[in-house]
């Protein structure tokens, strides 16, 4: 579906998705797929070449072991291009005390991650010295 702001919601599994339906890199992502680790693996490694320099990447359900399995191992191997921004994993479950929507959108547990193509491309050298930051 295509909304009045330019963005595109896409509604199904990952593999059906073809390069055309998204027309150009993906600046925001929000993955709500299967809670198993080749799934969560699969779904990083199929994006990850239609994202933007600079993107936002936000997983649904990682209170699945799994999920956050994947995830975890996923920012391990790739260090210098993803970054964890926000982790948010409740630790039990009561409908009773389950009232906003943020809580019930919690309720499983979100993670958002920043990937960054050219992670150094916020630093230059001049004279042999790193300038625009500290690494």
């Amino acid at each position: 579906k295509q909304t009045n702001c330019g963005a595109s919601l896409i509604e199904k599994d990952f593999r059906e998705v073809t390069k055309e339906e998204i027309g150009s890199p993906v600046s925001v992502s929000f993955i709500d797929g299967r809670h198993d680790f080749d799934d969560v693996t699969d779904n990083l490694k199929w994006l990850e070449p239609l994202l933007a320099d600079e993107a936002i990447v936000v997983f649904d359900d990682v209170n699945y072991a799994e999920v956050s399995k994947a995830i975890l191992v996923w920012l391990q191997r790739n260090p210098t291009t993803w970054d964890l921004v926000s982790y948010e994993k409740p630790f039990f479950y009561n409908e009773n005390y389950i009232s906003s929507v943020k809580e019930r959108f919690l309720n499983n547990g979100v993670c958002v991650l920043n990937y960054h193509k050219n992670p150094l491309a916020q630093y230059f050298v001049v004279n042999n010295e790193i300038q625009g930051g500290t690494l």
